[in-house]
């Protein structure tokens, strides 16, 4: 049973890693190649990535708490 729940934490922890933080980073990473310290559109982009930063370090906490849960799992092996 624990098996069951831990490879569905992992795909879970995947799915959320692939749909969240990758296409979250590749928006980081360009805003960061257009910030030029000028400009007009600074305050937009900055307050872009600004949430990015924020949906980046949520997304991270849940998968924090996906591996503590998948590594419980492997250790404890419950019954049920």
């Amino acid at each position: 049973r624990a098996g069951v729940w831990a490879e569905s934490s992992t795909c879970m922890a995947f799915a959320i890693s692939r749909a969240v933080l990758t296409p979250t980073h590749r928006r980081a990473t360009r805003l960061l190649s257009e910030l030029d310290g000028t400009g007009t559109g600074q305050e937009t982009r900055l307050a872009t990535l600004d949430r990015a930063g924020t949906t980046m370090a949520r997304a991270g906490a849940v998968l924090n708490l996906l591996l503590v849960a998948i590594v419980i799992l492997m250790i404890t092996k419950p019954v049920g």
